[in-house]
């Protein structure tokens, strides 16, 4: 599958939990906060700019 590894940790109720990279998990968490602030502030310039001027 494109050489992607899966970060997401298993459940609690597992019969056998699977190990999981904290680092990994962590970093990518990261990264997806920061694309979604870009997209909300992306968003939010948008809005304003379709608001028209005040004259």
């Amino acid at each position: 599958m494109h050489g992607i590894l899966p970060v997401i940790p298993s459940r609690k109720g597992r019969s056998t939990p699977q190990n999981t990279d904290w680092r990994r998990y962590r970093d990518r968490n990261r990264i997806e906060r920061m694309f979604n602030k870009l997209k909300q502030m992306r968003r939010i310039t948008t809005a304003t700019t379709r608001l028209p001027c005040p004259s």
